[in-house]
């Protein structure tokens, strides 16, 4: 269960960072996906965040078991 619901939120956070940028009035073409990103520090983290700025600026987030 805890697994399903991890896939679910980084599906989220994949249609976030597609979305977003189609909803601030970037231009480019159509969105779309790309290759997966693993952003330096996060790997076995969880519970993945994302929070976007007024100005279109990305903050993605994660756990770390056992760091602060």
């Amino acid at each position: 269960m805890r697994r399903a619901t991890l896939i679910l939120t980084l599906a989220a956070l994949g249609a976030a960072l597609v979305i977003a940028p189609a909803a601030s009035g970037a231009t480019g073409g159509a969105p779309g996906f790309h290759k997966q990103v693993l952003l330096p520090g996060s790997g076995n983290g969880n519970e993945p965040s994302l929070a976007i700025s007024s100005s279109g600026i990305r903050y993605p987030s994660w756990q770390s078991p056992g760091e602060f």
